[in-house]
């Protein structure tokens, strides 16, 4: 049984590979409670310190050089600069008043723990007025201004910031609700529906990327030289067209239509003869039949990614590294599905050729456990995990899991159990 399994998946295998962050240094142990009049000094004041001592050769030397050179950041009068030292949540609030082009609408905020007293309350304010703050964001009315802010708070804050600078950004943070977040997070601990927009916004554009073990970090905390990069990245996004990210536009079509296939792929948008769609778009989320009455599965998403192109780059794709994270030359397609068997099948081979064009191979490799999604299993018999591919697929049982199949460089003609119909051609 084992050896019979191998070799249907190797073959499998092989025939679809033919057809088919900010980076955070090292940080230092500090801690979030500061004095405030040294914060005072930092953010409030006017006088910068032309040189520090304290950041020659930092990863971030030279954009902290001109933030404080533009009057963004503030250094302090002993010389130094903390460029690994947390930034609190007023911190940065007087920070992006400061940057911001977006225009104060007057709005403002009452906070039980920000009195007009405070040092950072006006610019608290203005950060609400011009859109990156809003009231809801505090829980119970309390801003807690001397908390570090988290990576999550600052995808959300700047992201925010992106919305009211530009009206396309406020379509786009409605497509990405339900899309799929390249994180390691996403199946393994969760991200919430209300935490996926902003993130996906602030990875769309490029503002943040993930952490060098492939998540997002959403409760790690935020350096001062983390904010001056920051920084730049924002100020060229704030005012330019959604449209213009060529990630985000990814995330927002696997947000309304579980796939990328044609904002990435560049499949042809194909019709009918009736001149209705006729592309992806029209099967997504439909139920398709597999052959010999074995049972069905609702197609959930389609992922291509360009592994022709080097790892971490836009043109391998924003989801470049989740399936296969080495170069190879072509492209590859990977899909979601939720299958259920109405038939014991007793070996994968009964999966596999039940419909394929859309059921692959198994992902091999350690990603699946990486990032958390499940896969088909490559082996079975005694001994393995599961001794028969219907122990993994049961009868009756709906199971979730990705494949690998082709990438649709010919012609490909799909029909869903209602008839519905599609063609995909990636031409490239």
């Amino acid at each position: 049984m084992r050896t019979s399994i191998k070799a249907i998946i190797a073959f499998v295998v092989s025939a679809n590979l033919l057809m088919t962050s900010s980076v955070v240094m090292g940080k230092e142990a500090v801690t979030a409670r500061q004095d405030l009049s040294s914060v005072r000094e930092a953010y409030a004041s006017t006088s910068a310190a032309p040189v520090f001592t304290d950041i020659k050769g930092h990863w971030a030397e030279s954009t902290i050089k001109k933030a404080v050179s533009d009057g963004y950041l503030k250094g302090y009068s002993n010389g130094t600069f903390k460029p690994n030292g947390l930034i609190t949540r007023a911190e940065l609030a007087s920070v992006l008043v400061r940057i911001t082009k977006n225009k104060n609408d007057g709005s403002k905020a009452s906070f039980t723990d920000v009195p007009g007293s405070y040092w950072a309350a006006s610019a608290i304010n203005g950060a609400v007025g011009t859109g990156f703050i809003k009231p809801g964001d505090a829980p119970g009315a309390k801003f807690s201004p001397n908390q570090a802010m988290t990576r999550y708070d600052m995808a959300k804050w700047f992201s925010q910031g992106l919305v009211r600078s530009e009206p396309s950004f406020v379509t786009a943070i409605k497509d990405v609700e339900g899309t799929l977040l390249p994180f390691t997070e996403t199946y393994h601990t969760g991200i919430s529906k209300t935490q996926t927009p902003y993130i996906a916004i602030a990875r769309g554009t490029g503002l943040m990327k993930g952490k060098p073990d492939q998540s997002f970090g959403l409760k790690d905390t935020t350096t001062r030289a983390e904010v001056a990069v920051m920084i730049y990245r924002y100020l060229k996004i704030e005012g330019t067209k959604a449209e213009n990210y060529m990630g985000l536009n990814e995330l927002r079509e696997v947000g309304l239509y579980g796939t990328n296939v044609m904002s990435f792929g560049k499949a042809r948008d194909i019709k009918g003869v009736d001149g209705k769609p006729r592309n992806i778009h029209s099967v997504m989320g439909k139920t398709f039949n597999l052959a010999y009455g074995f049972g069905s599965f609702t197609l959930d998403r389609v992922i291509v990614v360009n592994l022709s192109e080097k790892i971490g780059s836009e043109e391998r794709g924003i989801y470049g590294e989740m399936f296969y994270d080495e170069i190879f030359k072509g492209w590859s397609a990977y899909t979601e599905q939720t299958v259920t068997a109405s038939r014991e099948m007793d070996n994968i081979s009964r999966y596999i050729n039940g419909y394929p064009t859309l059921t692959g191979a198994p992902l091999t490799g350690d990603l699946p456990e990486k990032y958390g999604y499940e896969t088909m299993p490559t082996d079975s018999g005694k001994g393995a995990k599961y001794e028969a591919f219907s122990d993994f697929v049961s009868v009756g049982k709906p199971r979730t899991f990705w494949t690998g199949i082709s990438a649709f460089r010919t012609p490909t003609f799909l029909t869903a159990a209602d008839g519905t119909e599609a063609t995909v051609y990636m031409y490239w």
